[in-house]
């Protein structure tokens, strides 16, 4: 799928190649105007969310440029793959609200009749709206017990709140977002649930998903009481929250009680409707260099810190109940025991110093740049690989490979471990 957000796009379309011929085109279509937020395959149906503003290359959208409301939506669109390479069009939902507010989008799948997509509007800087900023410092603190200060709605259209702008440096950046969930039983005609959005909450964590069950981690920020003698100014700390929803057929989201984390979601893994590990990172203490790593249970309705461990810096991945971190070029291992306690476990030298590491299945990656480290049946020796482009999210990348990579304009990449 071409997304239609490069700079010289002519829309996006969607290609169909043989496997073994990657460079072959056997067919295409045009999936509309405007820009494909999320792609996912279900079967043998393709959903897409996309976004026809016509101001979507987002670096062009400035403070005060009138959008025609008359211009723009959100759609939901489903394409047929049952007679490759041939795709048809089965559906076309346009969903509610303005869809300029959407910056970026992903889908989960909770179910083989049902997608739930995330939506997310970020912080940016004032003369490069809505441009997302990455890896902007917060403040990191375990939340004391009190009520949240989130608000999410039960209904209602995608009008989510653009977020506030304010001139270099942010201090305080805010992510708005929402969830709704698209039943796809009869793709033909989808069925559309209630939007649940989520404003002014300082981080939103990637979505996700089990059996009828989607999760999110958040970031809210709180205010920090002074004393009343006191006449320095008001100060605010981040905590950190889970968030479950239920999801039943017709797209219906329900969700259960928030709960406290002592730090950024990372990673859910052993996730079904009774329970999961929560993995969480935040600072450590202030006289020690490096992050700490806390792993908590969730027993369907409350969460409780099993385990601690610190960490040399913040790339981290989980698989089950084994974490991994980086310090250099190293990535070593630990696995919680079922007394929580953490067990040292194997150690690998890698090529690059990682930026991100995943674990698929049975394959330990990493990647700097553009740069791929793979072990596969890890602790063997692993091998690396050089992208045209700078490497994707690798938690895209699910199964032992080999993997189709979208490289931009040069196409596809395979790569085999």
């Amino acid at each position: 799928i071409e997304d239609g957000q490069s700079w010289a796009s002519g829309g996006a379309v969607l290609r169909v190649s043989p496997v073994e011929d990657t460079e072959q085109i056997e067919g295409e279509i045009s999936l509309g105007a405007g820009r494909v937020l999320a792609a996912v395959v279900k079967g043998d149906v393709l959903c897409v969310l996309r976004d026809t503003t016509p101001q979507h290359f987002y670096y062009y959208r400035m403070p005060g440029i009138p959008v025609d409301p008359e211009d723009q939506g959100l759609f939901f669109e489903t394409y047929s793959l049952t007679d490759l390479p041939d795709v048809s069009l089965l559906s076309s939902v346009e969903l509610p609200g303005p869809a300029h507010t959407v910056d970026t989008a992903e889908f989960a799948s909770p179910s083989a009749e049902t997608v739930v997509a995330l939506l997310r509007n970020t912080p940016h800087y004032e003369w490069f709206s809505p441009m997302p900023i990455v890896g902007l410092p917060e403040p990191i603190a375990i939340p004391a017990a009190a009520s949240s200060s989130v608000t999410v709605s039960s209904g209602g259209s995608l009008s989510i709140a653009d977020s506030i702008y304010r001139p270099y440096p942010i201090t305080r950046p805010t992510v708005t977002g929402a969830l709704m969930a698209m039943d796809i039983t009869n793709p033909a005609a989808p069925v559309v649930g209630a939007i649940r959005t989520i404003n002014q909450v300082a981080s939103l964590s990637r979505l996700f998903a089990t059996d009828n069950l989607v999760a999110i981690g958040m970031g809210v920020r709180e205010n920090v009481p002074t004393p009343t003698s006191s006449r320095a100014p008001g100060r605010s700390r981040v905590g950190y929250r889970f968030s479950v929803y239920d999801v039943a057929p017709g797209g219906s989201l329900t969700a259960r009680p928030l709960v406290d984390l002592p730090g950024r979601l990372q990673a859910v893994t052993e996730f079904d409707s009774t329970g999961a590990l929560l993995w969480t990172l935040r600072s450590a203490a202030p006289s020690t260099a490096g992050t700490r790593l806390d792993v908590c249970t969730w027993d369907g309705s409350d969460a409780y810190l099993t385990a601690s461990l610190d960490l040399p810096n913040q790339v981290f991945a989980a698989k089950n109940r084994t974490a991994y971190g980086s310090s250099g070029n190293a990535v070593s291992s630990h696995t919680l025991d079922d007394s929580g306690q953490f067990i040292e476990g194997p150690s690998w030298e890698l090529g690059v110093a990682p930026e991100a590491l995943s674990v698929a299945e049975n394959t330990l990656l990493a990647s700097s740049g553009f740069q791929l480290f793979t072990t596969p049946n890890f602790p063997q020796t692993g091998s690396d690989w050089l992208s045209p482009v700078v490497m994707p999210d690798l938690d895209r990348l699910v199964g032992d490979g080999p993997w189709f990579l979208p490289a931009d304009d040069y196409g596809i990449e395979l790569f085999r471990p």
